[in-house]
């Protein structure tokens, strides 16, 4: 009986502290996106990298734009839950904007270093 409960409260402890290594898919997306920053060397690859970060760019600020058309329109309901479904979307919308802002940055960063060399 003993043993059981000695088993069963390891489990539980090594359960319960496996989750706080996890990471989230945002965090997965950065640290793969700093990776392949990172690692390009060669022109072509920088080339490559930078035309990558401009699509990335043009589709987070697509995603905006969807965003924001959604936060005009009414679906009729209660006016307090559109205010909340408004500025949701508009959040929503700003932090990709921001996202988009920065893979353009990433990608001015790259063009330029390609016209150095």
């Amino acid at each position: 009986m003993k043993t059981t409960i000695k088993l069963l409260t390891i489990a539980l402890v090594f359960g319960l502290t496996s989750s706080v290594f996890a990471i989230t898919p945002a965090q997965e997306n950065k640290l793969l996106m700093k990776a392949l920053v990172e690692g390009a060397s060669t022109p072509a690859q920088k080339e490559s990298v930078s035309k990558y970060m401009n699509l990335l760019s043009k589709e987070k600020k697509a995603e905006a734009e969807r965003f924001r058309a959604l936060a005009k329109m009414h679906f009729g309901g209660k006016a307090r839950l559109q205010d909340i479904k408004e500025k949701e979307y508009l959040k929503k919308a700003e932090a990709l904007e921001q996202e988009a802002a920065d893979y353009q940055k990433l990608a001015l960063h790259y063009n330029g270093e390609l016209a150095s060399n």
